[in-house]
């Protein structure tokens, strides 16, 4: 285990215009479009993704991914990184479509991060929960992997998900595809507090803008959250990466739930 990590921050992107995204038809701030012809896939190595549980959290400036891992009538409950919530740049939107730019946009209710994170870098507390109403109750959920259920060890496949960007664009760009994409991995470590497992991101896997998002792992069948990204080791997003074990925390984020 590699002792100090790089946050995989939230990534800013670029402001202009407005377009009406909201449920409710109120105008909602979108990111600025990128020059086509120098667009990246956005997670490394990756491949378009299809489950709709999987979404955008937005602060206004900044990018996150997430799950939705329940829901409670018309209320959607998102599964992220701790800072992606941070106090003073707090998540606003919750997006659910393939394309960020043209994804439907609800407003967040509330939002908590874990009370045992730290906010230093590689905290084994990187988690978030972050509720919103869809309008209609009709989201997808990809629920988290309860404790019993989670046998995942070192050399397991695993797959990863964003709308971050690639190990080829510049740190901070705004020339981003900033679509929902996939990449397979092997479990390279599982640290000893059981709330941390690595990656190799030189095989494919996580960037800046991916925070958030899950490590999905199929039981009996059924797909789960297994994982959170939290972190990498280099800005080029070229080396190990690191995941929060969602099992860990399941009792707070069943306390969220129930209290929203």
């Amino acid at each position: 285990m590699i002792a100090y990590r790089q946050v995989v921050r939230a990534m800013s992107i670029g402001v202009m215009g407005l377009l009406a995204l909201g449920c409710s038809g109120t105008d909602l701030t979108a990111p600025e479009e990128g020059p086509t012809e120098n667009v990246q896939s956005p997670i490394i190595n990756g491949s378009p993704d299809g489950h709709d549980a999987i979404v955008g959290t937005y602060t206004g400036s900044s990018l996150c991914t997430g799950t939705i891992v329940s829901t409670k009538g018309t209320t959607g409950y998102v599964l992220t990184a701790a800072h992606c919530c941070e106090s003073d740049s707090p998540p606003k939107q919750v997006r659910i479509g393939a394309d960020f730019r043209a994804a439907k946009a609800y407003t967040v209710k509330s939002y908590l991060a874990h009370a045992s994170y730290t906010g230093n870098p590689g905290s084994s507390y990187d988690f978030c929960m972050v509720s919103f109403n869809d309008g209609d109750g009709n989201m997808q959920v990809i629920p988290a992997l309860p404790p019993e259920l989670n046998n995942v060890k070192v050399g397991d496949t695993l797959d990863a998900v964003g709308y971050g960007r690639t190990e080829n664009e510049p740190h901070g760009s705004s020339n981003l595809a900033l679509k929902r994409l996939h990449v397979t991995y092997k479990v390279k470590g599982i640290g000893t507090s059981g709330l941390e497992t690595d990656f190799d991101s030189r095989q494919g896997g996580t960037c800046e803008g991916d925070s958030g998002g899950p490590d999905l792992v199929t039981v009996g069948g059924k797909t789960y959250v297994y994982g959170v990204h939290s972190t990498v080791d280099t800005y080029d997003c070229n080396n190990t990466s690191t995941s929060g074990v969602v099992s860990k925390v399941s009792p707070w984020i069943q306390n969220f739930i129930s209290a929203n």
